[in-house]
């Protein structure tokens, strides 16, 4: 899989003070052949562990990637550094790893799994994150199936804010308007 080798700088993006982003020319990405609307993508950031991300565009040309502030303390890196990116297109399923606990319990749930699948890709990354950020697997198979129940009880509907509130619960309660 081709991979591209770009120079960034970490800056402030104007319009939102807090957020910390990698400009990407335009160029550098050519040779990774990305299509249409997909823009997803497998960084490392001076040699780092890689993570998936999300190009995002820039009325200028080229691209930007977030760089979180749990991200830029891990590598200590701090606004106006120079970092070394690695860039390959992201060829995976849902642009995330999914745990083996997720994915059996939507190979146990064929009408879960349908509406899990219906979902728009973004939602489906929020739902692996929200059932995946346990590291314990009884607690993902558990998040796994209160949010498969929760978009059977409400026929696909994914509210973000109300799914992250049900698997905080003992006892699940669905509160949809």
């Amino acid at each position: 899989m081709k991979e591209e080798a770009v120079v960034a700088v970490v800056s402030v993006l104007e319009f939102m003070g807090s957020w910390r982003i990698l400009r990407i020319p335009k160029e550098a990405l050519k040779p990774l052949e990305l299509s249409g609307s997909s823009r997803r993508v497998v960084c490392s950031i001076n040699g780092s562990k890689p993570f998936q991300c999300a190009l995002f565009p820039v009325k200028k040309g080229g691209y930007f990637i977030t760089a979180s502030k749990q991200l830029r303390d891990k590598l200590k890196i701090t606004d106006g550094d120079e970092v070394h990116l690695e860039i390959k297109k992201d060829t995976s399923k849902y642009g995330l790893p999914m745990s083996a606990e997720f994915r059996e319990v939507l190979r146990q749930d064929a009408d879960g799994s349908k509406l899990f699948h219906a979902m728009t890709p973004g939602n489906q990354r929020l739902s692996i994150r929200l059932v995946d950020e346990k590291s314990d697997g009884d607690k993902r198979i558990r998040r796994a199936m209160i949010l498969l129940a929760y978009l059977k009880y409400t026929k696909g509907k994914f509210v973000y804010a109300a799914i992250s509130n049900a698997l905080k619960k003992t006892i699940p309660r669905f509160d949809v308007d």
